[in-house]
């Protein structure tokens, strides 16, 4: 894949993010005028199962990790300066939101101090629930270079059938443990292990590649698009969060065929570029500081691109400040 592919897997991943926290709330799509239905059921209710975008995001992450990994000599001192830059970056959005919601809404933030402490480091996300997989995801940067060596002795059918296997056996043991002990529950956060198959698969395809296998294809753009229109409703009658990997990888694999010229792609690769401040950030937007303006555009179509450009308007200045933070510090 090319850094623009990335962009454009990036890009995807945090518009279909914005639609789901705006409509997987009920309570939201009921307080909204709606045109489309499915039976009795609106639209968007559908599109919201399409939206599953940590996976995209962990796949990406693991295939341009693995690339780096290949192409250097792995050091945990390069390990330790992403982490720095993903902190540095939250942190930065935390230090501009968090006084104004102090000032808006005081019964909430900052709460105790052990509130204020778990969410700095991530270990919470009372603050912003979409960042519930900022810890683990961390915690898969400190293990990658780890996770890379194994994938590279196993070569990929072992690594991804022993992926599997971790996740399946440790997924089941927590949850039958974590009811009957309560400092295991105190660990929800390092709980997430299902994201190691989507990172240990962005690695596998990104060592595939680097041995030359070839995962574009040529074919008739249409058969692509109307390929991705089976999947989405495919993936509309499954159970929520089902399957969200292999339906991951699927997608990525058909989008990857498209024109990248194509106007739409060039847009969705820009908000790939925005991604990350807007992850950090655009709870805060909807659940607090705009959730009234937004809900009272009363249309799913207007809400949505409201959401998308205000978001925009906010991560351009907010990249920017961050990134002359992280120069400072020499990061």
């Amino acid at each position: 894949m090319t850094k623009e592919d990335s962009l454009m897997i990036k890009g995807i991943g945090i518009l279909m993010m914005l639609f789901l926290h705006l409509f997987v709330n009920q309570q939201n799509v009921e307080s909204i005028s709606h045109f489309l239905y499915i039976g009795d059921q609106p639209l968007v209710t559908y599109l919201v199962k399409t939206c599953t975008p940590v996976p995209f995001f962990i796949f990406v992450s693991g295939y341009g990790l693995y690339y780096k990994y290949h192409n250097k000599i792995p050091s945990l001192g390069n390990t330790i300066r992403r982490v720095q830059k993903l902190y540095i970056s939250y942190w930065v959005i935390l230090i501009i939101f968090l006084p104004l919601l102090c000032l808006l809404y005081p019964k909430v933030f900052p709460g105790s101090f052990y509130d204020l402490f778990a969410n700095i480091v991530g270990w919470s996300f009372s603050y912003n629930n979409a960042l519930w997989f900022l810890f683990p995801y961390i915690v898969l940067l400190l293990l990658s270079n780890a996770i890379f060596y194994i994938v590279d002795k196993l070569g990929p059918v072992y690594s991804i059938l022993l992926t599997l296997f971790i996740v399946f056996v440790s997924t089941k043991l927590y949850n039958e443990l974590a009811s009957t002990h309560a400092f295991l529950r105190a660990l929800a956060p390092l709980s997430h292990f299902s994201m190691l198959i989507a990172f240990v698969s962005g690695a596998i395809i990104s060592k595939l590649v680097l041995k030359g296998y070839k995962f574009k294809i040529n074919c008739n753009k249409f058969y692509i698009v109307l390929s991705i229109i089976l999947l989405l409703a495919i993936k509309t009658v499954l159970p929520y969060t089902r399957y969200d990997d292999i339906y991951c990888i699927l997608m990525i694999y058909l989008a990857i065929q498209l024109n990248p010229h194509n106007k739409l792609i060039s847009f969705v690769n820009f908000m790939g570029t925005y991604s990350l401040p807007i992850w950090l950030f655009h709870q805060y937007i909807n659940n607090y500081l705009l959730h009234n303006f937004l809900i009272g555009l009363k249309y799913p179509i207007l809400i949505y691109i409201s959401f998308v450009l205000i978001c925009i308007a906010i991560a351009i200045p907010l990249r920017f400040a961050t990134n002359k933070v992280l120069k400072l510090l020499h990061l």
